[in-house]
């Protein structure tokens, strides 16, 4: 009765009963059989049972066995005297099957609320003509009306079987309260709990039954490794390795998923030097699964870049399975090797591995789509393969920059904003980032202004793979330069690198320590499959929309996504806003925090000159986030304010930073020529470039930087050197109205002494061809 049939095999050689021998032997011949009821195997093993019973209990049994299994109901009227009750159940659950011919099961309907007998056998009909959800519902009936614990475990597990996991947890709840708290089988029940809420994707009660399931039996593995499930799905690896380990050595997986389960986890918890051999001779289990294999040995060699400990055995032996796995895999995707012997080769098939994907028009499309903030950051994790934390935070450290800012949105952010004072918030990834950028009291008040907050277990997850990919790390990325169409490598400064690392680790901490919600699969975006497996990325919105919560999130393509879902949504800066404007924040204060993330790279923050300006200063009036902001159109609300800052922050750094101030006035060039409808352009671009050559820092040595950020400016828009020529020639024709013609052409070209030769022979032909008017 407990499936243990190997056990009941064993305890059968102890058994003095040919009764109860033959009893047991006629049960496992029902279990092999399944639901056909009238197997002719069954029959004859309770037709021998028939043979050895005795007049009585045991003879009742028998025969209800031999109706069940199809055949006729033996001669027991002898049994009347003793037992009436039971031999007119028997005779009427043998009337009621011996009137039931094919699909006809009027007859069985008719009885069943008479016997729990008849009940389970109509239940075994409709199971037998594909009628799961009948069978389970019938099996429910008669539990309830008998109150039978086993006829409802039953109930439970063809409700399983049907896929109604919520019927089925029904089933299971209310046969552990009918069977009370001593009930034999109630792991059983735990176990089908932990699987019916595991399929509906309620990780937290799934979470709880296997804890219960444990709690009854510390060394039922089946129950070890469904918790250590849960906690892996519910981004809780620490926890699901110490459930593996918590009566001493890990326990050993059995199944193939266990053994993934098993090295992923170990790789990164356990301190046995001996983790690696003991890996290596698992794989032989599975010696021909070419992805089990290759995901071992790509997770052992992650665990070499750990300060977990190995020995100089197992590191060989780590290097003599590789070597194996790739002459049997060759083309392997799991797990591949470059050849190092010949640098070259390897940077040349690295090389055109990155073109192949630089120049496929499709990732190509969505690339620059998702630069210019018109679609959800989320898809450049799916295309870059990374994880969604590590694509947030790396876009705070450079251009494209993270699109955070919506000015067209401000009265309904404001909305969704009113609306997360009495409901609840679901945090986005991209929303802890933005946290993490800030001072942590600020983050306190600002995930304080809202009621009550909750992320999911898949963001968290994927936070902290972001921070196991990122360990893993260089500063040195190799990437397709299009413009020299080769790969080059790019290498971040130190200080770079442990900004991101702090950021990654800051944003972490921060939806950990928010309440969390499984969202292992999608199930409320239309267009979306249900039950289909996400990203981590689309579990923040869909969560949203299922529970009708409140999104926050600094994505404003997911922002606008999730409004056309229904979904409210805001983002930080509009939340500060709100603070500032409810006077629960001070206005400079708002400002410093808007200054923070603008640093950062967070793109159309509405232009002020006192903000940008504030930003600018704290970054030393280097050429870096607010720089990007103004190579946008949406800065140039106010022309001149942009101007001034970019010729102020020149000044500031043209003698020690020259780099820099080139960059401020590329971005200046390029963000004006982007906000000036076309007929406006060349003459806009001539302004701005006279203002930068008569600035008075412009002398012999600074020329040669102004003149490459605005030719650096009109090369990223492909405007030409139209608009700059222009702006000289006028510049020449002032210089020449206050000195006259021979000295303004000695002053200009002793202004160009220092620029390149070609520089110089625009200046001489500006010269020479000047007429005076």
């Amino acid at each position: 009765m407990t499936g243990r049939e190997h056990r009941a095999r064993e305890l059968l050689d102890v058994v003095r009963s040919p009764f109860a021998k033959a009893q047991v032997l006629a049960v496992l011949e029902e279990r092999r059989a399944g639901s056909d009821s009238e197997d002719e195997r069954v029959a004859e093993a309770w037709q021998r049972a028939w043979d050895a019973a005795e007049p009585g209990p045991e003879q009742l049994m028998a025969a209800t066995g031999l109706v069940e299994s199809g055949r006729n109901l033996p001669e027991i009227a002898h049994l009347k005297d003793d037992y009436p009750e039971a031999v007119a159940d028997l005779e009427k659950f043998a009337r009621a099957v011996s009137g039931t011919a094919g699909g006809d099961l009027s007859v069985l309907r008719a009885n069943a609320n008479q016997s729990p007998i008849i009940a389970l056998k109509l239940a075994q009909r409709y199971q037998q003509l594909g009628d799961r959800e009948r069978a389970a519902a019938t099996l429910q009936e008669a539990a309830a009306q008998w109150r039978d614990a086993q006829l409802m475990t039953m109930a439970a597990r063809t409700y399983q079987q049907a896929r109604d996991y919520e019927k089925a947890k029904e089933c299971a709840e209310s046969a552990l309260r009918v069977a009370g708290p001593d009930w034999a089988a109630q792991g059983a029940m735990y176990e089908l709990l932990v699987e019916t809420e595991s399929a509906a994707g309620n990780w937290e009660r799934a979470t709880d039954a296997a804890i219960a399931l444990l709690r009854l039996d510390p060394h039922n593995l089946d129950a070890r490794w469904a918790l250590a499930r849960c906690y892996v799905t519910r981004a809780r690896p620490d926890e699901a390795w110490r459930t593996l380990t918590e009566l001493g050595e890990a326990a050993a997986p059995r199944r193939r998923g266990e053994a993934l389960l098993w090295v992923r986890l170990g790789a990164r918890y356990s301190a046995d030097p001996q983790f690696v051999g003991r890996a290596l001779e698992l794989m032989q289990n599975w010696p021909q699964d070419e992805e089990l294999l290759g995901t071992f040995l790509g997770v052992l060699y992650w665990r070499t870049a750990t300060t977990q400990p190995m020995t100089a055995e197992a590191a060989e032996l780590l290097r003599e399975a590789s070597s194996d796995y790739l002459d049997r895999f060759p083309n392997s995707v799991y797990f591949r090797a470059l050849d190092a012997t010949d640098p070259q080769a390897a940077l040349v098939e690295i090389g055109e591995s990155l073109r192949r994907e630089h120049e496929d028009e499709e990732r190509r499309e969505i690339r620059e789509r998702i630069n210019q903030g018109q679609l959800p950051i989320g898809m450049l994790a799916l295309t870059s393969s990374r994880s969604y934390a590590e694509v947030c935070v790396m876009l705070t450290v450079g251009r494209p920059g993270l699109f955070a800012s919506d000015p067209t949105a401000n009265a309904v952010e404001a909305g969704a904003i009113q609306a997360a004072m009495t409901r609840r918030v679901v945090v986005d990834t991209s929303a802890a980032v933005s946290l993490a950028l800030l001072e942590p009291g600020a983050t306190e008040r600002l995930i304080g202004s809202c009621q009550s907050i909750v992320t999911t277990d898949q963001i968290v997850g994927d936070a902290f793979h972001a921070l196991d990919s990122f360990a893993q790390r260089s500063g040195a990325t190799l990437v397709w330069n299009e413009g020299e169409s080769r790969a080059t490598l790019h290498v971040a400064p130190d200080e770079q690198v442990r900004a991101l690392r702090r950021t990654l680790e800051r944003a972490a901490d921060i939806v950990r320590s928010l309440q969390r919600v499984a969202r292992p699969e999608l199930r409320a975006l239309p267009r979306v499959p249900a039950g289909r497996g996400t990203e981590a990325w689309l579990t923040a919105l869909d969560l949203a929309k299922e529970h009708d919560l409140v999104l926050w999130c600094d994505d404003r393509a997911l922002r606008t996504v999730a409004r056309s879902v229904g979904v409210p949504a805001f983002g930080t800066l509009a939340l500060i806003d709100a603070c500032q404007r409810e006077q629960t924040m001070a206005p400079h204060e708002a400002m410093a925090l808007g200054a923070e993330l603008l640093r950062h790279f967070y793109m159309d923050i509405p232009f002020s000159s006192d903000l940008y300006g504030f930003a600018a200063q704290a970054d030393g009036w280097h050429a870096r986030g607010v720089a990007a902001a103004i190579a946008r159109p949406t800065a140039w609300t106010d022309p001149q304010a942009v101007v001034r800052l970019v010729l102020d922050a020149v000044a500031q750094i043209i003698v020690s930073e020259p780099d820099h101030a080139s960059t401020w006035l590329a971005a200046a060039y390029a963000g004006l020529w982007r906000a000036t409808l076309p007929s406006h352009r060349s003459g806009n671009l001539q302004r701005l470039s006279v203002q930068a050559l008569t600035q008075p820092w412009v002398s012999a040595s600074s020329l040669p930087f102004l003149l490459a950020g605005l030719r650096d400016g009109a090369a990223e828009v492909q405007s030409g050197d139209g608009p700059l020529m222009a702006a000289l020639t006028r510049y020449y024709g002032a210089l020449v109205q206050q000195v006259g013609h021979p000295g303004a052409g000695t002053a200009l070209m002793n202004l160009f002494s220092h620029t390149a030769e070609a520089d110089k022979s625009a200046a001489a032909r500006i010269v020479l061809t000047h007429r005076d008017e």
